[in-house]
């Protein structure tokens, strides 16, 4: 056996590399992991609501409607929402915020974007400020509720209908 000393540089170098190679190899094993459990779990979760631009705005909204739905004069920030459906109800995606725009002004920018993406108004209920619309695949509901500092504006997207 050769003393330690006598091993060349080199070689023990590369001996003590192996180990920090094994922790890097390991912690990214654990990572991966990590995030696949994250997945796992939003994936079996009943609903789930998020801001734009988070991991769970890019892994649970998939509907580019409500990506696109317009926001008029927001006084706050956005929050959408995710449900993959339980039992009979439909699977939904959606977005609300509060807006200091007037309701028939929302209203008509809401229509607009609706009738450009093939809705088309199933269901008025305007004293009950609700609003159904019908793509042929999807159910879509406007909402409005009063705030003291504006007006809820709440879209979702219900489906696909089969």
């Amino acid at each position: 056996m050769i003393p330690y000393s006598r091993v060349p540089a080199s070689v023990s170098a590369h001996h003590r590399r192996r180990p920090l190679l094994w922790v890097i190899v390991a912690l990214l094993i654990a990572s991966v992991l990590t995030f696949l459990g994250y997945c796992l779990k939003l994936g079996f979760s009943e609903s789930e609501y998020m801001e734009p631009g988070s991991l769970k705005y890019y892994l649970l909204i998939h509907s580019p409607f409500i990506k696109g739905v317009p926001v008029v004069k927001p006084r706050g920030g956005l929050t959408y929402y995710s449900s993959c459906g339980d039992g009979p109800a439909l699977p939904a995606e959606g977005v609300h915020y509060v807006s200091s725009a007037d309701e028939g002004i929302i209203l008509a920018k809401m229509e607009s974007y609706f009738k450009a993406h093939g809705a088309r108004l199933s269901r008025a209920e305007p004293e009950s400020q609700e609003w159904c619309y019908e793509t042929g695949t999807h159910f879509i509901v406007l909402r409005f509720v009063a705030e003291a500092n504006g007006i809820r504006v709440v879209v979702k997207e219900l489906g696909p209908v089969r």
